[in-house]
This record gives C-alpha cells, sequence and structure tokens, in this order.
C-alpha cells in the first residue's frame, strides 16, 4: 500500500539493526507499518454560511491493529466556481491532483481530538474565507480528511465530500412554546414570504433539543424536516428543563440548513392535578362512616384527601396526611349529624384534583 505523502510533512520509515556478540544473524524484517484506515464515512453539509464536517475517528489501523498511534487529522478543501464539473470521485482527479488543488485548512493533533468529537464522531465547523466579488453561494467545496500515524504515514484521502451552498432564508424568529401534561407544542415565526421567493426548494425545518444549551445533538428532534411552522414534543419528562433552537432546512442534496434560531429554554415543571377518583361512596352504620371510592387514573397519585362538613358548614379534612388506601372508615361522627364529603386526588408534587361529593 502507498503511503500518502502529506503537504509540510516527511514521510520517512528508516530501520536500524544492531548486532553485536550473535553467533547467529537473523535476517532483518521489514518494518511495521501501523497505518489508520481511511475514511470512509465524510459528511459536509451547509450550515448557514458554514459548512460542517461529521466522520468518525478510525478504530483500526489497515493492518487490522488498534489504531493507537495517530498522531493528527489534516483536512484539506478545493473551493471552485459552482458551475465547474465535478471530477472529485472521477478517476482524472487523483490524490496528488486533489491535494494539488486543495488547501489545507485544518491540522488537528491527537492531544485536542476530545474538542471536536462527540462520542468517536468529529464534528469540524468550516468558514471558507470568499474573496472580493464572490459570495458563498457561488462557490462548491470539495472536502478531505486524513488521519496521520507518529511516522507521518497516511493511507490515503478516503471519501470525499462535496457541498454546493444554497441560499437560505434567514433563521425563524419568535420561538413560543405551550407546556401540557402530554406534549411541549413549540411555535415559531415563519420567514417572512420575500424571503421565500424564487426558490427551487420547499421551505421546511428542524427541530433541536437539548437539555444543555451549549451543547445539542447533532441530529434533530424530527425525524424529517416539516413543513408547519410547529412542533408537538411527547418524548419528554416533567420536572425537566428543555432547550429548543429551529433551522431552515432545504430540500437539496446534501442537505442544507440555516443558521439556528435563538435558543428557547423551556421549563417542564409539573404542575398539572392528577384526575379525581371514578366514583364515591359514602354509608353510614353503627356509629360510624365508611367510605371508599375508585382509584384515580393518574400514574403519579400520592394519595387522597377527604373532606367533611356539617350543618354549621365547617369544611376540615379527615386527616392531616394524605390517605392511600381506598377506603377509610370515620368514627368520629355525630348519630343525630348530617354530613357532606369530599375527596380530591394529590400527587407526590402537592398538585390537588378537582374534589368530588359523597352525600350521607
Amino acid at each position: 500500500m502507498n503511503s500518502l505523502k502529506l503537504p509540510a510533512a516527511v514521510l520517512c520509515c528508516a530501520l536500524c539493526v544492531f548486532f553485536s556478540g550473535c553467533a547467529r544473524i537473523a535476517a532483518p524484517k521489514p518494518p511495521e507499518r501501523r497505518v489508520p484506515e481511511t475514511v470512509r464515512d465524510l459528511e459536509a453539509r451547509q450550515t448557514g454560511e458554514e459548512i460542517t464536517l461529521t466522520f468518525s475517528l478510525p478504530e483500526r489501523n489497515t493492518d487490522g491493529s488498534p489504531a493507537r498511534t495517530i498522531r493528527s487529522l489534516e483536512i484539506f478543501r478545493i473551493t471552485e466556481k459552482a458551475g465547474a464539473e465535478i471530477p472529485a470521485f472521477s478517476a482524472e482527479l487523483s490524490e496528488e491532483n486533489f491535494l494539488d488543488r486543495a488547501a489545507h485548512i485544518f491540522s488537528i493533533p491527537a492531544s485536542r481530538f476530545e474538542e471536536y468529537t462527540r462520542g468517536n464522531v468529529f464534528v469540524i465547523r468550516d468558514a471558507p474565507r470568499v474573496a472580493p466579488g464572490e459570495s458563498f453561494h457561488s462557490l462548491r467545496f470539495i472536502y478531505a480528511a486524513v488521519f496521520v500515524n507518529e511516522k507521518n504515514q497516511a493511507a490515503g484521502l478516503g471519501r470525499r465530500a462535496v457541498v454546493q451552498p444554497v441560499v437560505l432564508p434567514p433563521a425563524p424568529e419568535g420561538l413560543a412554546a405551550v407546556l401540557t401534561e402530554k406534549e411541549i407544542r413549540v411555535t415559531w415565526t415563519p420567514p417572512p414570504e420575500s424571503a421565500n421567493a424564487a426558490r427551487p426548494f420547499r421551505i421546511a425545518y428542524n427541530i433541536y433539543r437539548s437539555e444543555n444549551p451549549d451543547e445539542f445533538p447533532l441530529a434533530p428532534a424530527n425525524g424529517a424536516p416539516i413543513q408547519a411552522a410547529e412542533y408537538a414534543d411527547s418524548d419528554f419528562q416533567l420536572d425537566k428543563t428543555y432547550y429548543y433552537a429551529v433551522s431552515v432546512a432545504a430540500a437539496s442534496n446534501p442537505p442544507a440548513e440555516s443558521g439556528r434560531s435563538e435558543i428557547l429554554k423551556v421549563e417542564a415543571r409539573d404542575i398539572f392535578p392528577p384526575l379525581s377518583p371514578g366514583s364515591f361512596t359514602v354509608i353510614a352504620g353503627n356509629g360510624k362512616v365508611t367510605l371508599f371510592w375508585t382509584p384515580s387514573p393518574s400514574p403519579d397519585v400520592a394519595g387522597y384527601r377527604i373532606f367533611r362538613k356539617d350543618r354549621a358548614g365547617s369544611r376540615k379534612p379527615l386527616r392531616d396526611e394524605l390517605i392511600t388506601g381506598i377506603s377509610y372508615v370515620d368514627e368520629n361522627t355525630d348519630p343525630d349529624g348530617a354530613y357532606i364529603y369530599e375527596i380530591q386526588a394529590v400527587d407526590g408534587r402537592g398538585n390537588a384534583g378537582e374534589t368530588i361529593e359523597g352525600n350521607l
């Protein structure tokens, strides 16, 4: 396998064998080649007026051994007019020709890989400089990424990615949210019609959600771009805080997105009371009153609170603490008294549901 000679890098390999005091001299062995595998999953996509590159850190060398001797990551970019043919994947554009035309835009030592990775995936953002008289959208960009070992050796350029930027509307504005017990509904203001005119694609949106406002996931919360200017998030938990951002998505190949909106913070506090019990029955006899009920259908019920009202209109709870069963006996009653009992379900956060009444 041929090694790739990188700009400003010297690819060399030397074998020095010293023999001293040996009766037999073994034949010299060729040097071991621990060269990282090529990048096979390079993807590039437009994000506003930047290009976002994603690809995996190689786990193995070309000989199958673990890739433990990576020295650096090198990234190259060809910038050309958008109307030119794309020979990036054709035979006439060899690795040498690619490197002759490309600018060397990033050199990241292995000691800094953690700054650019999420798990095992690199996320590199490139903001190409545009010459006077040109625009970002009049250019095309071709990228390649190469991992280099400690001997300045590389297996080759691997997969190359091409991006042709498109003109996108600005990011959505006016994000707002309505919280219910079952969903967080996020809405926003679509870009003005003037920003959408004369576009070869339909405007759609991507929604990003995170629990950390400083780090959003690579993939949007929606499986595919949506047309409506709202999103119902049902995959959430109450009493947690979420952050949302929205971008305009273009149906281009590869997909393109605008910059993201301002971040919307949503505190999904549980302020929702549980449902009342299905029925409430009151039976008097033998100087006491027995109460029983069917459980509330709400899953977060911590217990029940029962009130008793007498003829004078006094209303008091039968117990200070919640009743956790589905029945209760009130033994502190007046045989000649007339009472009205009320019951409500209460959840673990103190939210109390509506009361239902049972007469004696």
